[in-house]
C-alpha cells in the first residue's frame, strides 16, 4: 500500500454525518474530507493502485502497465493511456468507473471508507532547504501575478500579427507561467516592448509553457524556444505545443516530454540562429535534442536569423505551414535506441516529390525580352531603389515617374507600360499632390490613375503588407488598370521604427517588398537617403542593396542648381542608362486667401548631359547662390524657354533660395563675364543653344 507525503489529518467523518447531505453536498464533503488519504482509501473501497509515480494495472480496463496513479494535486487524479476516453480523473472519478456506479454511488462507498479507521500517514514533509527557498518564493510571486491579470490582446503580440487572448498585467505584461508537467516552477513576464524577464528564482532547467492544458496522450508534442514562435508553430501543425524559453532548454524539455509521453512524435522547431563564421546555435541545439528523444526538427529555410514567426510574418501562414511540413527531418540515429530504419530526411519523406527549384536547359530563354514599366529605366516586376542627400528632388523624379506611367506618356522618349500607381506617401504632405498638379499644367493631362497613400506603411508587418495588396486589388478594380509601381516614400519613414544599420530588420523590409511585388505583380520604388559620407552610396544595411535590381542615385546639379542628375549606380540584367541631367520648372498653382501666389516645381523629361560645376568653379569668391543662379539660366538657355530676369528669380525662391540679394548676385556673373543681360532677358556667354 502506498505511503502518503503529507502530515496533515483526516478531517472527522461519520456516516450519519453524511446521511444528512444531499447528492451534491455529500459529494463536495467526500473530496475535501479524502485529501491527502487517497492512497490509503483506494484499497479500502477494493481498489488496488500501483504507488505514485509508479506503472501499473488499470483497475476500469485492465491493460497491464498503462496506468499511473498521480495524486499530484491530493485529489487521488490518475490516468490510463490504455482506457476509453476520458482516460484520466480524480479518486472519486476512479471508484465510479471501476465500479461501475454513478459519483453520488461512489460517493456514498467512500464516505463508509472515510468513516473506518486508517492508518496515520506517515511524517514525510521536512522544511524546505535554504536552496529551494528562491523557487519557493518564484512559485508564489508567479500565482499572486496570475490570480492578479486578466486576459486581452497583447499588443507585443498583436505587432507580430498574433491575436490571442493572453494574460495580462496592469502594465501590459504578459505574464507566462514556467512549469514542469502540472507544478508551477515560477514564470515569465514580456513587457509590451518584447522584453522578457524571469522571476527571481524561477526553476528554468526543464520548464516550460503549455499553450493548452496537459491532458490526455498527444499524438504529437511540439517544441520551440518563445512564446510568440510557439504560438505560430501551433497553427503550423497539429500537436500539444509548448514553449522552452529558449534553445538551452530545449534539450531537458524534450528528454521531459519523451518521458511522460514515450509513443509521442516529438517536433522541435528550431530558430535559425545563422551567423557568419558562427554556429547556428538555434540548429545545433535543436538537432541535438531531437537526436537524443528520436525526435524530428524543422528550421526556417532563410538566409537571415529567423524563427518561424518571422517567416510567417515575412511569407504568410500556408508558405509557412508547407515550409514547415517540408523541413522536417530527423538527425542520424537514436541515441537510446537499436532503430535501423531510415528516416534521414525529406527525399526519405517525399520520395516522388519534384524538386521546387527552376530548372532551364542549356541556352534556353536566351531571347527572352525584359518586360518594364519604363523602358531601360524600371523592369518589370523588380526592386528599385532611388537615393539622394535631403534636398536632391528625388521624391520630385518618383512623383514624375509616377505620373507618366499613370498616363502612359513616354518618359524621356521611352515606352512606359501605362498602369495604376500608388504612391506611400511618408514624408511630403501636400507636397505631393502640389507636384503632380504642376505636372498636368505642364504636360497638359489629368493625372487620374494614381492613388496616394497618405500613411507610411512598413512592408516588414505582414499586416500592413496584406493591406497595401488589397489596396491594389481596389485600386486595380477602379481604374480597370494593373498597379505597375507602388512607391515607398521614404525607406525610413515605412521602417517602423527599426535599425536601418541591422541587416535582419533590412531582411524583413525587403522580404515584405518582395511578398508585395509577387502578390500584386507591381515593381516597388524606394525613395531612400543617401549616408553621410554621399560618395558612400545609400545609408543602412547593405542588405538593402544587394537585395535591388536597379538603383540611381539623384544629386542636384551642383550644390543648388535647378536641375536634377539622375545617375545609375545598379541595373542587374541590363546595360546602365547614361548620367543625364533633367531641369525642374517653376509652375505657379493658385493664388492663396493672402494673394501669395502658390508654387511648386515640374520635372521636364527633356534629358541632356550634365554642366560640370567647373564651368563656373573658376569664378573667385562665388557661392552656393552664384551657383544656383547660373545653373537656373543655364536650364532655361538650354530648352529654349524664356529666360528673364523675373522668372528666374521665380525659379530660385521655388527651390527655396533667399533671393534678397539677387540684384548683387546677378552683377557679379555679369560683371565675371558669365552671362550677358538684354533688357529683362538673361544669355549665357558662349551656351551653345543647339539641339
Amino acid at each position: 500500500m502506498a505511503e502518503t507525503q503529507h502530515t496533515q489529518t483526516r478531517p472527522e467523518f461519520t456516516v450519519q454525518k453524511s446521511a444528512n447531505q444531499k447528492p451534491l453536498e455529500l459529494i463536495q464533503t467526500v473530496k475535501t474530507s479524502a485529501m491527502y488519504s487517497w492512497a490509503n482509501l483506494l484499497p479500502a473501497c477494493g481498489i488496488e493502485v500501483p504507488a505514485k509515480g509508479k506503472h501499473g494495472a488499470c483497475p476500469v480496463c485492465g491493460g497491464t502497465d498503462r496506468f499511473h496513479f498521480i495524486d499530484d494535486h491530493h485529489h487521488g487524479n490518475w490516468h490510463c493511456r490504455q482506457c476509453d476516453e476520458p482516460k484520466y480523473g480524480d479518486g472519486l472519478d476512479l471508484v465510479a468507473k471501476a465500479k461501475g456506479i454513478t459519483v453520488f454511488e461512489a460517493a456514498k462507498l467512500v464516505s463508509g471508507a472515510l468513516a473506518l479507521p486508517l492508518p496515520e500517514p506517515k511524517p514525510a514533509r521536512k522544511e524546505t532547504p535554504k536552496s529551494e527557498a528562491p523557487v519557493q518564493s518564484a512559485i508564489e510571486e508567479a500565482t499572486r501575478l496570475i490570480q492578479s491579470s486578466v486576459l486581452g490582446e497583447s499588443n507585443y503580440l498583436k505587432r507580430k500579427g498574433l491575436h490571442y487572448p493572453v494574460r495580462l498585467l496592469s502594465d501590459g505584461s504578459i505574464i507566462l507561467p514556467a512549469q514542469c508537467g502540472n507544478e508551477l516552477t515560477g514564470g515569465q513576464k514580456i513587457k509590451p516592448n518584447g522584453k522578457k524577464r524571469f522571476i527571481t528564482g524561477t526553476k528554468k532547467k526543464g520548464s516550460f509553457t503549455p499553450l493548452s492544458e496537459l491532458n490526455g496522450t498527444p499524438n504529437t508534442v511540439l517544441i520551440a524556444e518563445g512564446y510568440a514562435t510557439a504560438l505560430t508553430v501551433s497553427q503550423l501543425h497539429e500537436g500539444l505545443t509548448l514553449a522552452a524559453f529558449d534553445a538551452g532548454n530545449l534539450f531537458p524539455v524534450s528528454q521531459w516530454v519523451r518521458e511522460h509521453y514515450p509513443n509521442a512524435k516529438i517536433i522541435i522547431a528550431a530558430d535559425n540562429d545563422i551567423k557568419p563564421d558562427e554556429p547556428n546555435k538555434g540548429r545545433v541545439l535543436a538537432e541535438k535534442a531531437a537526436k537524443a528523444i528520436n525526435g524530428w526538427v524543422s528550421i526556417p529555410p532563410t538566409e537571415d536569423k529567423a524563427d518561424w514567426d518571422d517567416y510567417r510574418q515575412q511569407h504568410g501562414i500556408e508558405a509557412a505551414k508547407q515550409a514547415f511540413s517540408q523541413g522536417l527531418h530527423q538527425v542520424g540515429e537514436y541515441m537510446n535506441s537499436k532503430v535501423t530504419e531510415d528516416r534521414s530526411n525529406i527525399e526519405t519523406l517525399y520520395p516522388n516529390r519534384k524538386t521546387k527549384l527552376p530548372l532551364s536547359v542549356g541556352s534556353q530563354g536566351f531571347d527572352a525580352q525584359l518586360d518594364y514599366v519604363v523602358k531601360g529605366i524600371i523592369p518589370a516586376h523588380s526592386l528599385c531603389s532611388i537615393y539622394g542627400a535631403s534636398g536632391s528632388y528625388k521624391s520630385f523624379l518618383a512623383g514624375a515617374w509616377g505620373c507618366h506611367i499613370a498616363t502612359g506618356k513616354a518618359w524621356a522618349g521611352k515606352s512606359v507600360a501605362q498602369g495604376s500607381v500608388m504612391y506611400v506617401v511618408g514624408e511630403g504632405g501636400i507636397g505631393v499632390p502640389r507636384r503632380i498638379r504642376a505636372w498636368e499644367l505642364v504636360n497638359g493631362q489629368t493625372v487620374e490613375n494614381m492613388y496616394l497613400i497618405n500613411t507610411p506603411v512598413f512592408p516588414a508587418s505582414p499586416a500592413e503588407v496584406h493591406e497595401l495588396v488589397i489596396a491594389a486589388q481596389q485600386v486595380e478594380a477602379e481604374t480597370g488598370r494593373p498597379v505597375r509601381l507602388i512607391i515607398l516614400d521614404t525607406l525610413a519613414r515605412c521602417f517602423g521604427g527599426a535599425d536601418e544599420n541591422d541587416s535582419k530588420d533590412m531582411g524583413a523590409f525587403v522580404r515584405g517588398c518582395d511578398e508585395l511585388k509577387a502578390k500584386t505583380g507591381a515593381s516597388i520604388l524606394v525613395v531612400h537617403h543617401s549616408g553621410k559620407d554621399e560618395s558612400k552610396g545609400a545609408r543602412g544595411s547593405s542588405a538593402f542593396r544587394a537585395a535591388l535590381d536597379v538603383e540611381y542615385k539623384i544629386s542636384r546639379e551642383g550644390k543648388k542648381g535647378g536641375a536634377l542628375v539622375i545617375a545609375c549606380t545598379k541595373m542587374k540584367d541590363a546595360e546602365e542608362p547614361e548620367t543625364q541631367a533633367y531641369d525642374l520648372r517653376v509652375v505657379e498653382l493658385f493664388t492663396d486667401k493672402d494673394g501669395e501666389d502658390i508654387t511648386s516645381l515640374a520635372l521636364i523629361d527633356r534629358p541632356r548631359d550634365p554642366v560640370e560645376e567647373e564651368e563656373i568653379g573658376l569664378v573667385a569668391n562665388k557661392t552656393d547662390n552664384h551657383t544656383a543662379l547660373w545653373q537656373c539660366i543655364r536650364s532655361r538657355t538650354a530648352l529654349k524657354e524664356p529666360c528673364s530676369i523675373a522668372l528666374v528669380r521665380d525659379d530660385l525662391k521655388a527651390m527655396g533660395v533667399n533671393v534678397k540679394n539677387f540684384s548683387r548676385w546677378l552683377t557679379k556673373l555679369e560683371h565675371d563675364g558669365l552671362i550677358t543681360r538684354n533688357g529683362q532677358e538673361l544669355t549665357l556667354v558662349n551656351q551653345n543653344n543647339g539641339d
